[in-house]
């Protein structure tokens, strides 16, 4: 747990790292082909540098990298390296084509894993199973440095798309991707963060293409103090103002589509990242909570703690800033110039979900929510969730909202409390809804559906009840809590636990200052209502600086190691 702690830990990586570099060595790959890539990586010990000449090279396979080294291009569009690495699927199929035995038959059945890794199988041209069709698999660890530079990659034949292009995974403190290029690549993540990371990356150019590219940059935390799912990450501060982070600087992201997620910066899994200097053109910055099916049977956790400032954000069309789907954000600073549909909007999804595995809805029965469990909507710590009305839906099918009989409501005393369909035989059982008014015999919902089923909608003769939730786990402005420990410790398994329960998390509110949307003020997107489960001035602050915030050292130290700028 004390990772990067302390001064005399960060002292010591320091003084390894310029014993490396006094006994480095330099090594020059060929050619850039993957072969001769491969074979320099092999022969470089650490601390030394690949260099890696100028020219294009076409890869199938992935390069894997486990030593802390520079690998260096002669520079954007000098040294191309052309994307057509297979991706699971088509190893599959590859794998079936050439031996179509029923051993592989099983193996394609179940996806290029591990079962073809052990039998030694490789598809046509030698090529072997990859991890999600990444170009480069790098695995780090505490006493290493990494750095990547200097390449232009670019989209190839295979318009499958991988799940990341640059995979960077175990656990380093000093990880640099600089001076890139992404050119329009099939992928979920131009660049991916897995583990347990602290780095930048700084001067790269992300053109993402409209169909079949991804994020930027993903961040995933989730395995911060050498526990999984994230739960480590949000065990602990959020650290702002600090080193421990991922850092995207200085780059530009160009989106040249319409759908204003594509090339965002994204996290999960208890991720860490600070976003700014940067350009983006007709994109966001919009990263996945908590929510959205993503808990499952490992209980992910979602992104931990944002800083997003100092950036310029340029549409010409009609998209949102953002959202902020879990944990505190710190948003300042930033320039937005064309048709944006207000601030960065702080949002919980499971308000409106429910997962099948995982978190549940936040209808006020889930025992990861802090929820209400008296008849005056307090909280008592054991006490089962307070259940305040059952009834019985009148109205028509497929209803967004509940219709009952006789007039049995004070108008609006249903405000802000959760209304969950109760009916194990309807498709909607469990479905769940915010309640933003009511008249004597009618609810109106807050949250708009969702595409994850079961939907909150009602058919006529669905039963419901009522309870309230007051705060939901990992909510934006919440943040460190108990740490969830599996059976054995470092597992995901709970089942013999004390878990689920409400995870008792301190308020770590938002704060926006000093955004600018065409030259006005531009907030959160929260509208304040008696509806709405964050209260300005507890959950989140506009126009106010974070007391006693400082941003971290501009630009991040580890450029000063690095190339001239």
């Amino acid at each position: 747990m004390a990772f990067y702690a302390s001064t005399a830990v960060a002292l010591g990586l320091t003084l390894l790292g310029i014993q490396n570099v006094a006994h480095a060595a330099t090594i020059s790959a060929r050619s850039p082909s993957f072969t001769d890539v491969s074979s320099a990586i092999a022969s470089a010990r650490e601390g030394d540098t690949v260099l890696v000449p100028s020219g294009t090279a076409t890869w199938t396979s992935t390069v894997d990298v486990r030593r802390g080294i520079t690998l260096q291009g002669a520079g954007v569009d000098k040294t191309i390296v052309i994307d057509d690495v297979l991706r699971r699927n088509q190893f599959a199929k590859a794998a079936l084509k050439e031996e179509p035995s029923p051993a592989i038959q099983f193996a394609v059945l179940r996806g290029p894993g591990p079962f073809i890794g052990r039998r030694g199988f490789t598809g046509p041209g030698g090529i072997r199973p990859n991890s999600g069709g990444a170009i480069f698999r790098i695995s780090l660890k505490p006493d290493q440095t990494f750095r990547l530079t200097g390449f232009t990659f670019r989209q190839g034949s295979v318009t499958a798309s991988a799940n990341y292009s640059i995979n960077i995974n175990g656990k380093c403190p000093s990880v640099r991707v600089d001076h890139c290029f992404f050119d329009q690549l099939y992928c979920g993540a131009n660049i991916f963060f897995n583990g347990w990371h602290y780095g930048v990356v700084d001067h790269c150019r992300f053109d993402i293409r409209p169909k079949g590219g991804g994020a930027s940059v993903r961040v995933y935390h989730t395995t911060w103090g050498d526990q999984p799912s994230g739960w480590g990450s949000w065990a602990e501060a959020p650290y702002f103002g600090s080193e421990k982070f991922v850092f995207v600087e200085d780059n530009v992201v160009n989106n040249l589509g319409r759908a204003p997620e594509r090339g965002n910066i994204d996290g999960q899994h208890g991720g860490r990242f600070v976003v700014r200097h940067n350009t983006f053109n007709n994109c966001n910055i919009f990263y996945h909570g908590s929510d959205n099916g993503t808990g499952g049977p490992q209980y992910n956790r979602g992104t931990r703690a944002v800083e997003i400032y100092n950036n310029t954000f340029n549409s010409t069309h009609k998209i949102s800033a953002g959202q902020d789907r879990g944990g505190p954000l710190i948003w300042h600073d930033n320039t937005y110039t064309g048709d944006y549909g207000g601030g960065m909007v702080l949002a919980i999804y499971r308000l409106s979900e429910y997962e099948t595995k995982g978190f549940f809805g936040a209808d006020g029965t889930s025992p990861w929510d802090c929820n209400a469990t008296e008849p005056d909507g307090t909280h008592v710590e054991g006490h089962m969730p307070y259940t305040y009305a059952t009834g019985t839906h009148i109205g028509q099918n497929d209803y967004k909202g509940i219709v009952v009989s006789e007039n049995p409501w004070k108008p609006n005393q249903w405000v802000g409390y959760s209304v969950t369909n109760t009916n194990r035989t309807s498709p909607y059982f469990h479905g769940c809804n915010r309640i933003l008014s009511n008249t004597s015999n009618t609810l109106t919902f807050a949250c708009p559906t969702t595409s994850l089923k079961p939907k909150g909608l009602f058919n006529t003769g669905d039963t419901f009840a009522i309870h309230k939730v007051l705060i939901v786990i990992d909510q934006p402005g919440r943040g460190k809590g108990d740490l969830i420990v599996g059976d054995p410790a470092g597992s995901t398994n709970i089942s013999k636990t004390g878990w689920p329960r409400w995870p008792h998390q301190v308020i770590e509110p938002c704060y926006s200052w000093n955004n600018k949307l065409n030259g006005a003020n531009l907030d959160f997107g929260n509208r304040s209502d008696p509806s709405s489960l964050l209260v300005e001035g507890v959950d989140y602050y506009n126009s106010t600086p974070m007391p006693g915030y400082k941003p971290y050292i501009y630009p991040h130290p580890l450029l000063n190691g690095g190339s001239k700028e």
